[in-house]
């Protein structure tokens, strides 16, 4: 896998997740437990999210915080 790219967009539906884009990936997962949401994705390149997840999980979590409008159906993170 050469690049990946991260994405957490400022006013979404829940649950907080995370979207990543690469040539191979189109996907979504849950901010807490990187569970996928939408998207496929071959097992080989999951395991590299779910590391990169479990490195990043907090930075994830305060741009997902930092970026909610107002008006954002789903708020700052509130998880577990």
């Amino acid at each position: 896998m050469k690049s990946l790219k991260i994405e957490v967009y400022s006013n979404e539906h829940p649950p907080p997740h995370f979207h990543v884009k690469s040539p191979n990936i189109d996907a979504s997962f849950d901010i807490e437990n990187c569970e996928k949401l939408e998207g496929e994705i071959s097992g080989k390149d999951y395991k590299v999210i779910k590391f990169w997840h479990s490195e990043a999980k907090e930075l994830l979590i305060k741009s997902w915080s930092d970026t909610r409008p107002t008006n954002c159906i789903v708020g700052e993170y509130v998880g577990t």
